[in-house]
């Protein structure tokens, strides 16, 4: 496999990505195997299966999924960080108080 060739062509003005990326990208995006699919998710063939609503192909006997729906589906099932709370400054300066308090108890 050859490497993206955004180094050799400048990219247009106003352009995200070059051409020759995009059909890198797309030569990288094939198809996977049950074993492959569940490897690249971290699941069990048996789990993988059970999830119904992964989009998957069926040709004959064999079932393939492409690496693309993979990553939007994993994505679909990204969990939101917890947001930080937000504490006053006479909080923040009350809590400090009180950690340099203990640090100086435990040094005497």
């Amino acid at each position: 496999m050859r490497e993206p060739a955004s180094n050799q062509n400048p990219l247009p003005p106003g352009a995200l990505v070059s051409l020759a990326d995009v059909l890198h990208y797309i030569a990288q995006d094939g198809y996977l195997s049950r074993r492959s699919a569940a490897g690249f998710l971290g699941l069990s063939i048996r789990t993988l299966d059970q999830y119904r609503e992964i989009p998957r192909y069926r040709i004959g006997g064999k079932i393939l999924y492409r690496r693309s729906e993979l990553v939007l589906w994993m994505e679909g099932h990204r969990e939101p960080t917890q947001p930080q709370v937000a504490i006053s400054k006479s909080a923040r300066r009350a809590r400090l108080d009180e950690l340099r308090r203990r640090a100086l108890e435990m040094t005497r």
